[in-house]
C-alpha cells in the first residue's frame, strides 16, 4: 500500500520525482568533484601551505554528507540529532569502514575513530588548529608515518610523558570524499528493498534543502534558478 500511494502521499508524479531525485543525487557528487577539483589544484600548487584550508573544505563536506544522511533515514519520525551525533554516525558508516576502499587501504595511517574525525572538525573549522586533548598530542602527517621516522617520533613523546596521535591526513581527506561511494550504494539498497522509504527519504532531502539552503538567483528578475 505505501509503495502504491508514495508519490500521492507526496503530491508528485513518479516522472517529477525522478526529476528532482537526479538533483539531489547530482549535488552530492557535484560537491565532491569541485571539492576534489580545488584540491588538485592547490596540491600541485603547494600541499604543505594548503593543507589546513583543504581539510577544512573537506570536513565541511563531510558536515552536508551527514545532514543528508539523517534527513533520507529519519524522514518518517521526529528524531532530532544534535550535530555530532549525525556527524559520527555518517563517519562510522560510510568513512571509518571497510565499505569504504580509501580506509581500508590506509586505515592504520589514518588512526582515527569518530570523535577524533569530529574533533578536528571543530578545531580547524572554528580556530584552523587541532584538538588539544588531554592524554595525547595530536599531530597530522601527509602519508605513511608507520616507519623509523614516526616510530622515532612517537618515541620521543613518551620520553617526555606524552603520547602522540599521529594521522595521515590525505588518507582521512581521501576517504572522506570517497564516502559518497559507499553512501549512494547505501540509498541503492534502500531503494531495492523500501522504496516507499527511498522516497520519503528524498523528499524529505528536498523539503528541507528547499526551506534551510541558499539558492542561486537571477539578479535580473530576482526570481530563483532551478
Amino acid at each position: 500500500m505505501k509503495i502504491m500511494n508514495i508519490f500521492d502521499e507526496y503530491k508528485i508524479t513518479q516522472e517529477k520525482f525522478e526529476i528532482v531525485e537526479k538533483k539531489i543525487l547530482g549535488h552530492m557528487y557535484r560537491v565532491r568533484n569541485n571539492i576534489n577539483d580545488a584540491i588538485k589544484f592547490l596540491d600541485e600548487k603547494d600541499c604543505g601551505k594548503f593543507l589546513e584550508i583543504t581539510t577544512v573544505s573537506v570536513l565541511i563536506y563531510a558536515d552536508t554528507m551527514s545532514r543528508f544522511l539523517n534527513l533520507f533515514d529519519n524522514f518518517d519520525n521526529e528524531v532530532v540529532k544534535n550535530n555530532v551525533q549525525q556527524f559520527r554516525e555518517w563517519v562510522d558508516k560510510f568513512v571509518l569502514n571497510d565499505c569504504n576502499e580509501i580506509y581500508k587501504k590506509n586505515k592504520n595511517d589514518i588512526n582515527c575513530d569518530s570523535l577524533l574525525v569530529w574533533k578536528l572538525r571543530n578545531k580547524l573549522v572554528h580556530f584552523y588548529g587541532l584538538p588539544n586533548l588531554k592524554n595525547e598530542k595530536i599531530m597530522i602527517v601527509t602519508g605513511n608515518w608507520h616507519n623509523e621516522k614516526g616510530k622515532k617520533l612517537k618515541k620521543e613523546f613518551l620520553n617526555k610523558g606524552k603520547k602522540l596521535r599521529i594521522v595521515d591526513i590525505i588518507s582521512l581527506r581521501d576517504a572522506i570524499l570517497y564516502a559518497v561511494v559507499p553512501m549512494l550504494d547505501y540509498f541503492k539498497e534502500i531503494l531495492e528493498k523500501e522504496p516507499w522509504r527511498y522516497v520519503g527519504g528524498i523528499m524529505n532531502i528536498v523539503k528541507v534543502s528547499g526551506k534551510e539552503c541558499s539558492v542561486k538567483t537571477n539578479y535580473a528578475t530576482g526570481e530563483k534558478i532551478e
